[in-house]
């Protein structure tokens, strides 16, 4: 009964998309994440400038 089980879980498993290599797609997309949450120094910079220049002369301040 046990080997059924096993039998149609790993069907359904190589329906799913990027199988046998699940472990590689992981890898890559945590990969992915990490690159979206590093700034590049341009961006920096900008926020750096914005904050300077928001923090005087602003209409709310008065």
């Amino acid at each position: 009964m046990l080997t059924i089980k096993n039998n149609n879980r790993y069907h359904w498993l190589e329906q799913q998309p990027g199988f046998p290599n699940f472990e590689v797609q992981q890898t890559m997309a945590e990969m992915d994440r990490r690159q979206w949450e590093i700034k590049d120094p341009y961006a920096v910079k900008k926020e750096e400038i914005e904050k300077r220049t928001g923090a005087t002369g602003q209409m709310e301040d008065l």
